[in-house]
């Protein structure tokens, strides 16, 4: 066998098993102490550039912290995401903090300290609970700044625009009806629109510039009785959604969600059951879609990948993985030594992905497939 062919043989053997070897890339070294916090780990999905965001919790000093992109941005016992914009760290949405001493940052501002915050609704561009048609998630569009904080003792709600109103003092999580004082204010973001409630909680102005709207919710409707109130959003451009929830004593299901689309403009009002949504983008109600209309950005929180199966785009391989094993399998073949934290295929670089711990360090493992 002469040099040159040899050193062909060699090069093939090697190009063979890098081709057949995954590529490791470490993402972040944890401290002392310190892990991945339950499967609280997002990701965009993408080997190249792979953007990530996850909560850490340490032992040696039991606090958490959010890293995103490799960076340690807060570190506290009182941290928890609402929004991760991985491509855009800065637009982020999160409380940071102890307990006794909590703040709230929002796409650049800060809030606090306070004693407790209760913000929530805000973890992805649709609602958590309706991920794949498309409805978009009011509270992150409206209400970022919404949000109810404690502090002696005593709660209060921060408006959209700044402003501040005392509650009655009852859990965070209550109706509006329960912990909202007397004719309650809620207004749009710059605070140029505003609801306030009239009396009872079906009846309110609507106020916006050089206009004044006195309308209201229907108390009850076809044996239905309005129990309270859950949401209020208002927008700048004159347009707030209201979300009760009615009660039917003698219906099997004794409780429904149904909200009104309420225009300024032209002082109409649209009624729409929980198999519609506000489409922000056409200003109309629409069917909720079974197919998906646009992906959420950026992923929840809801990682926990037990098992899985994967596919590249010509089907013809595949990647699997199960919690109860230290392995992943990819075409019949092992590879690694730990349980994925996350997994998924990018079709443009043709590669399956997962993401693990390994000791102390946080690990994505990329595996290239032939084109063939």
């Amino acid at each position: 066998m002469n040099k040159y062919f040899s050193a062909v043989i060699a090069l093939i053997i090697s190009a063979t098993a890098t081709a057949q070897s995954p590529m490791r890339t470490v993402l972040y070294t944890f401290e002392p102490g310190e892990t991945l916090k339950a499967d609280e780990y997002c990701s965009n999905l993408k080997i190249l550039p792979n953007k990530f965001a996850c909560l850490t919790f340490n032992a040696v000093d039991s606090t958490m912290s959010l890293v995103i992109n490799g960076e340690r941005i807060t570190t506290g016992n009182a941290v928890r995401a609402l929004y991760l914009d991985t491509e855009n760290p800065a637009n982020s949405i999160y409380l940071y903090g102890n307990r006794g001493e909590e703040f709230l940052y929002v796409q650049g501002e800060h809030f606090g300290p306070y004693e407790e915050i209760y913000h929530w609704g805000l973890s992805s561009e649709t609602y958590p609970e309706r991920p794949h048609d498309g409805t978009p998630n009011l509270d992150f569009l409206f209400n970022k700044k919404l949000f109810y904080f404690k502090n002696m003792g005593m709660m209060f709600r921060h408006d959209n625009d700044g402003t501040i109103y005392m509650c009655n003092d009852v859990v965070p999580w209550a109706s509006i009806n329960e912990k909202e004082q007397e004719n309650p204010i809620f207004k749009s973001t710059k605070g140029t629109c505003g609801i306030e409630f009239v009396g009872e909680y079906h009846t309110f102005r609507f106020t916006g510039p050089g206009a004044s709207w006195l309308t209201m919710a229907p108390p009850q409707f076809d044996g239905w009785k309005m129990f309270c109130l859950n949401n209020v959003a208002v927008a700048d451009r004159g347009i707030a959604v209201l979300e009760y929830t009615y009660i039917n004593e003698t219906s099997d299901y004794k409780y429904k969600s149904y909200s009104f689309l309420y225009d300024l403009a032209t002082q109409s009002a649209t009624g729409f059951g929980s198999d519609e949504y506000y489409d922000p983008s056409s200003n109309t109600t629409k069917e909720i879609s079974a197919k998906p209309i646009h992906p959420i950005r950026p992923e929840q929180f809801n990682n926990h990948i037990g098992k899985l199966s994967l596919q590249d785009k010509s089907k013809k391989h595949q990647f699997l993985c199960n919690y109860e094993y230290d392995y992943v399998m990819i075409d019949g073949k092992r590879y690694g030594k730990s349980v994925p934290v996350k997994a998924f295929y990018d079709e443009e670089n043709n590669s399956f992905a997962w993401t693990c711990v390994e000791g102390q360090e946080l690990v994505l493992y990329s595996y290239k497939l032939s084109d063939k």
